[in-house]
């Protein structure tokens, strides 16, 4: 009798810890766009690509400086910072509302105008924002252009 209550509570306790949960998640939960683009981000490049009538016109890079970042808190604001890295030390500051939107848009809502950008790629450490607009000012017809900012952590 005693052999048996034995093997029944050597049985119960396998079983019982067996089964037992795990206290963390097996897998962890996904980062929203919301929470990773979050903090400092610093610009690691800013270029432009000009396209008339389907056809690559040219393209510009602006220059970057390793104290140029994106600041975005968690109240919906951004702040910018840029020194533009040439031998004038001339700096711009801005501060901006932002909101994220379905499909990976990013508005930025500014006092003159408003801008909205797709999030190409947000992960914990890069961040690549892309715009396109067609600019009809230069005189020599429409030209189309598409600039991509590349942030790092």
């Amino acid at each position: 009798m005693i052999k048996r209550i034995t093997l029944l509570a050597l049985v119960s306790s396998v079983v019982l810890f067996a089964c037992k949960k795990s206290d963390s998640p097996s897998t962890p939960p996904a980062t929203t766009d919301s929470v990773a683009i979050l903090g400092k981000w610093s610009l690691v490049r800013n270029v432009s690509y000009d396209y008339a009538a389907g056809v690559f016109v040219d393209s510009s890079f602006e220059q970057v400086s390793a104290l140029d970042y994106s600041y975005f808190d968690t109240n919906g604001k951004a702040y910018y910072y840029e020194n533009d890295a040439s031998n004038n030390n001339i700096e711009y500051r801005d501060t901006t509302t932002y909101h994220l939107l379905p499909n990976r848009l990013l508005v930025f809502i500014g006092t003159n105008e408003n801008d909205t950008l797709k999030i190409s790629t947000l992960t914990s450490h890069s961040l690549i924002l892309t715009d396109s607009y067609l600019d009809t000012r230069n005189g020599s017809g429409n030209v189309t252009t598409y600039d991509t900012v590349q942030y790092a952590k």
